[in-house]
């Protein structure tokens, strides 16, 4: 007859990053590496409404434009969206 034995329901402990091969450092060139990629778009943008404010005659294009470079040191991906959206129309 063959009998078993059970020594423990409990699962195994769960490795933190170190022990689990270094998934932290591999977040971290990740976000280095998405961080860049955010800096250069809003480089372009950046380059895209400078050039429209001082290429156009409309106050409107240059308030908005100016109003837009404001906002684009904070920006994040979903807002750098809505301004390229916004400058492509025209």
């Amino acid at each position: 007859m063959l009998t078993t034995k059970v020594v423990s329901n409990k699962k195994p402990p769960l490795l933190s990053d170190s022990e689990s091969g270094g998934s932290t450092s591999l977040k971290t060139v990740l976000g280095v590496f998405i961080k860049s990629k955010i800096e250069q778009r809003k480089q372009k943008i950046k380059a895209k409404l400078e050039k429209e404010i001082s290429t156009t005659t409309s106050e409107w294009v240059k308030a908005r434009n100016t109003g837009f470079l404001a906002l684009i040191d904070s920006a994040n991906n979903k807002i750098l969206d809505e301004i390229e959206k916004t400058i492509s129309k025209h």
